[in-house]
């Protein structure tokens, strides 16, 4: 009984730490704020087609956030069939951040397009949607960026 006790808790370790291995995150002190990442999504030629704030109150340690649809051309866009989703949403610690981080990683995952999620500074940066293979490279540009800072 110890011992399945014991290979159970080792296994949970191994699980949490292969988790935390898969997630991309830069340090949470980078500075990092919401005009950055619109200018680093404008940057690589994408432009905001339309936007809207988060309300993740109920998420614990979420401080502010927003949605934003970015396509190539927003005068071709379709909100039936964006381009892009770009989720941001800063939080108050790394405890925090790294928790919502997993959470879209693992369990709350949605397989649309080219789903891929990034913690960058105090930012979880989420991006989903059906992507064009352009929009798609220039959006791995802009967290590019994002990360390097």
């Amino acid at each position: 009984m110890k011992r399945s006790l014991f290979v159970l808790v080792i296994f949970g370790i191994g699980v949490m730490a292969l988790l935390l291995a898969g997630c991309a995150r830069t340090d949470f002190s980078a500075p990092v704020d919401l005009p950055g990442i619109t200018t680093a999504l404008e940057q690589a030629g994408l432009q905001v087609c339309a936007q809207e704030e988060l309300d993740w109150s109920v998420t614990p340690g979420f401080v502010e956030g927003t949605s934003l649809v970015v396509g190539i051309d927003c005068s071709t866009f379709d909100p039936a069939q964006p381009e892009a989703l770009v989720v941001a949403a800063r939080f108050d610690s790394l405890a925090a951040r790294d928790a919502a981080l997993r959470s879209f990683e693992t369990a709350h995952r949605r397989h649309i397009g080219s789903s891929l999620a990034r913690g960058v500074g105090p930012w979880v940066i989420a991006v989903d949607g059906e992507q064009s293979p352009d929009a798609a490279m220039r959006l791995r540009e802009a967290l590019a960026v994002l990360e390097g800072q």
